[in-house]
């Protein structure tokens, strides 16, 4: 009888696993670690990634990254672990990926770009890093710094600097207006008032754009709200199947996972099942509450819609009297 017991149990983590193939992938890169093959983890690692962009996954190959002394990918993906608040695997082992994190900058170094204007993008050794007024920074590894800044209308910003790991190095771009742009921007186009029927498409043709907008916008919301809805039933499903497992073979003590006497699960075998279960919970409710939310976007843009389709008056343009073409 217990031995029946073990094969059931074992059959079923065997679906489980199989029916989250990111997840049978983690398992199997834990295990190449542990026997010491960490080029071989990476792979496993990569691919669960790749399928499933979870914390958990993120965390993991990081961790494999950071025993590869891949630093600049393993900051990266550590950093995206620690922003998940609720991942219950994450959660656990939060202090552990913080030290790695920790450890991993020690070896890059730190690059803020800032400066004028806000929407000049830099760019460090042709990796674009993002304009000056959101924030251009980054993490790599060191060297040779080459920081670019770029921005229509002016002159471009170059600089090279050497940097040491854990050094921190902040670059500031002022640009310079191009003289040719200054010159072209006081000088105004009076092509469009030459040519009546071209004014008046472009308003005409504006003033039909916000409907066309709002009829793409309704269809994206009910379509999203439909997508949401299937989310939500598909984690309601994982759900249930993830409670289901956690109850044959585990249960609560003091309010921490413990296996049951009858199984052969480990106590981190049960924390697993139950922040599977609780993880597609939250899936689902997000599915539904999103789908509620974007519902109810379509539904009023659907009644609202044709508020825009009133004639607008064109009497703003400009009058073109016979002054303008006297000799």
């Amino acid at each position: 009888m217990g031995s029946s017991l073990i094969v059931l149990i074992a059959l079923s983590r065997l679906l489980a696993a199989s029916a989250d193939p990111a997840e049978m992938l983690i398992k199997q890169g834990v295990e190449l670690r542990r026997a010491g093959n960490d080029a071989k983890a990476l792979s496993k690692f990569e691919r669960a990634y790749q399928m499933s962009h979870s914390p958990r996954a993120a965390a993991q190959l990081g961790l494999c990254e950071q025993a590869l002394e891949e630093w600049e990918a393993a900051e990266g993906h550590l950093s995206e672990a620690l922003t998940s608040s609720s991942d219950l695997w994450v959660g656990r082992n939060r202090q552990t990926i913080q030290l790695a994190l920790e450890i991993v900058r020690k070896q890059l170094v730190f690059v803020t770009v800032v400066g004028d204007p806000p929407v000049a993008v830099a760019s460090l050794n042709d990796r674009l890093l993002g304009s000056l007024g959101e924030g251009a920074e980054a993490r790599v590894a060191p060297g040779t710094l080459k920081i670019d800044v770029v921005a229509p209308g002016y002159q471009p910003f170059q600089e090279t600097r050497s940097a040491s790991a854990g050094e921190t190095v902040k670059v500031t771009a002022s640009l310079k207006r191009l003289a040719a742009d200054v010159a072209a921007a006081a000088i105004p186009d009076g092509s469009a008032l030459r040519d009546r029927s071209k004014a008046t498409q472009v308003v005409e043709q504006g003033a039909s754009a916000p409907s066309r907008s709002r009829a793409i916008a309704k269809w994206s919301a009910g379509g999203a709200s439909l997508i949401g809805v299937g989310v939500g039933v598909f984690g309601l499903i994982r759900n249930r199947s993830g409670v289901a497992d956690f109850n044959r073979s585990c249960g609560f003590r003091d309010g921490q996972a413990t296996p049951l006497p009858s199984s052969d699960l480990t106590a981190a075998g049960c924390n697993d099942l139950e922040g599977d279960y609780s993880q597609a919970a939250t899936i689902s409710a997000v599915g539904f509450v999103s789908a509620a939310a974007l519902g109810a976007v379509a539904v009023w843009l659907h009644v609202t819609e044709h508020e825009d389709d009133e004639p607008r008056s064109l009497s703003c343009l400009p009058s073109l009297g016979s002054g303008m073409g006297a000799a």
